[in-house]
């Protein structure tokens, strides 16, 4: 417990707070914040390198449950390059076409203003089911696919078990 009267002062007959002992109370709470961050850095290297070290990837105690996670790998799925070289056969299975109507308002305006039909565009947007594609065709999925290996290092989480 922090006493109160290590923080008051007295001037001129009236008690006040004394700031500079103030100061110094708020840098010894940085000052172990810090030390409890390097604390919790450290246990969790130690621990990260001994399940490293005996193969572990869980450890479950009474309280908590430590686990290793490792960052994941980026997965891009190129797919202009798929639409482009795939056949029809393929292409009908695992690519979605969605119809998008957009309306050339400017000329609408300008032109005729009655006769909306004329002056609608129609778009399609394609998209590749790659779940299903991957699935269905894991080696055609992997010729459009570049794994970017995650560069940052492997972590813990610490749990505490529910009761």
């Amino acid at each position: 417990m922090i006493d109160e009267k290590l923080l008051v002062t007295t001037q001129n007959g009236v008690e006040t707070i004394d700031p500079e002992q103030v100061e110094k109370l708020v840098a010894m709470k940085q000052a172990k914040e810090e030390d409890y961050k390097n604390f919790e850095s450290e246990v969790r290297e130690v621990i990260l390198n001994l399940m490293a070290k005996y193969g572990t990837v869980v450890i479950k105690s009474q309280n908590y449950t430590v686990s290793k996670v490792s960052p994941a790998d980026k997965v891009e799925f190129d797919e202009e390059k798929f639409l482009l070289e795939t056949s029809e056969d393929i292409l009908s299975v695992f690519v979605d076409v969605i119809e998008e109507k957009t309306f050339d308002e400017e000329a609408f305006k300008n032109e005729h203003p009655d006769l909306y039909e004329q002056y609608v565009k129609t778009n399609y947007i394609s998209h590749v089911n790659t779940k299903k594609l991957a699935k269905t065709f894991p080696a055609i999925y992997d010729r459009y696919t570049t794994t970017i290996k995650s560069d940052r290092a492997p972590t813990i989480r610490i749990v505490g078990n529910k009761k």
